[in-house]
């Protein structure tokens, strides 16, 4: 709240006779002040009397203040003193002498600078490489867990993808392990940042979590036919995303133009193969295939999955799919 030296001069000075006595000056605040090496010492004289035309000066030791040193500020029409960059040799008495048309009167601050508080620096010792890897392919997968230990913090959090990271049952942090990850999916994957920090200091460790899901393919059970085109279809899940390749009797296809039969249309997940003007030589395996992949990581990991469509041609215009199915054997590489 702003002081209004007026106003107060009015509650407290007033005569119901003949308005304003006149009243020698009186200073309302003085204070001792300590400050730490390097911060900023302020000094206020607030004065109030009237007439409220005062004048200040101000004293260190029995000497007026320099007005040559670049630290030291006079402002507020003489009331404060502003010294930065405090050193040890600014410690002592200060004085503010304050005077009117009715008399004067001085007020003490004693000021002392400490040595400066010591914030020790943070390191983080610990803390996995970028591009850090977990397999969750087994039944029953563990605990994933990031690991940052800070000597000289006083608090650690951690971040995801530029958010701090809220803990919850499905993340703990303790200082002697680290970022626990109790459940987890692939939503999970993402930089995270191990931050530490103090009142002086802060460290940031980034690492990147891809968090696998297995990989799935299903072909489809019934043909989609429209005239004499028939439509595969495979439905994939995954992550990293699936590469998604086609195969018939064992020959890859890789056309992906609608002028020449088959040819392959991605829509992920659902991906197709078309065949158009169905003939003899259309009859055979069809098969879906898709690898997951995790790539400039060490060791490297992928993942893949298949399953196949059979079509028995009879005439050309009896097209039937054979009910037998690979089961989408899955292997693991």
């Amino acid at each position: 709240e702003t002081f209004d030296l007026k106003q107060y001069n009015v509650n407290n000075f007033a005569n119901s006779d003949s308005g304003l006595d006149d009243v020698e000056p009186t200073i309302l605040k003085e204070s001792p002040v300590t400050v730490e090496e390097g911060q900023t010492v302020e000094l206020f004289c607030l004065g109030v009397g009237h007439p409220a035309d005062m004048s200040f000066s101000w004293y260190f030791g029995d000497n007026l203040l320099p007005q040559n040193d670049p630290r030291i500020t006079v402002s507020d029409f003489g009331r404060q003193v502003s010294i930065s960059k405090a050193a040890t040799s600014d410690i002592g008495l200060y004085k503010c002498a304050c005077e009117n048309d009715q008399g004067d009167t001085t007020t003490y601050y004693n000021v002392d600078v400490s040595p400066p508080t010591t914030v020790p620096e943070i390191t983080i010792t610990e803390f996995p490489e970028p591009l850090y890897f977990h397999d969750i392919y087994s039944d029953t997968p563990l605990d994933i867990v990031l690991p940052c230990s800070a000597t000289g913090a006083d608090q650690v959090r951690f971040w995801k993808d530029g958010k701090l990271l809220r803990l919850s049952d499905r993340y703990t942090f303790d200082e002697d392990i680290g970022l626990t990850f109790h459940t987890y999916d692939s939503s999970d994957s993402g930089v995270y940042q191990c931050v530490a920090s103090n009142s002086k200091h802060w460290v940031q460790k980034m690492t990147f979590v891809v968090i696998t899901e297995k990989v799935t393919v299903k072909a489809a059970a019934d043909i989609t036919r429209k005239g004499n085109d028939a439509t595969l279809t495979c439905t994939v899940s995954g992550y990293p995303y699936p590469e998604v390749t086609w195969s018939h009797n064992g020959v890859p296809i890789t056309n992906t133009l609608p002028e020449v039969s088959p040819y392959i249309v991605d829509s992920p997940p659902t991906h197709s193969l078309v065949i158009k003007q169905i003939y003899f030589s259309d009859g055979g395996v069809y098969k879906c295939s898709a690898q997951s992949r995790t790539r400039n990581i060490e060791p490297e990991y992928s993942h893949s999955a298949e399953d196949s469509v059979t079509l028995t041609i009879g005439d050309l215009n009896d097209v039937e799919q054979s009910a037998e199915s690979s089961g989408g054997v899955v292997r693991s590489m």
